[in-house]
């Protein structure tokens, strides 16, 4: 038996959606910079680090609950809808899941819209 989950959730952000985009696009060796606390680092394995272009692999180095873990992805970027796509190819997060897959988009909070 195949059991699927999928969770879903809002988070209100201060400025344009494009700014958080751009970060996760164009700048995600910054996070760790951003997030310390969570984020400890990211290491670029495959593809090209300076545009981070689809398929591109990364492993990033995290905490969880006090315990240190890492999740190496690939990831898919849909500028139009300026979503992010990250898809467990390695680390902790599959030695639960049999596959992980986590999506961002950003989006005008509604009336917000330039």
């Amino acid at each position: 038996m195949i059991s699927t989950s999928k969770v879903e959730a809002e988070e209100e952000l201060q400025g344009p959606p494009e700014k958080y985009y751009h970060i996760w696009t164009k700048t995600p060796y910054d996070v760790p910079d951003i997030t310390a606390k969570n984020v400890q680092s990211v290491e670029h394995h495959d593809g090209d680090w300076e545009t981070h272009s689809h398929g591109s692999v990364k492993t990033w180095n995290y905490t969880l609950d006090g315990k240190v873990e890492a999740l190496k992805e690939t990831v898919v970027f849909d500028d139009a809808n300026l979503k992010v796509t990250h898809v467990a190819v390695g680390g902790d997060v599959l030695k639960i899941y049999k596959s992980y897959r986590v999506g961002w988009q950003f989006i005008y909070q509604r009336g917000m819209e330039p």
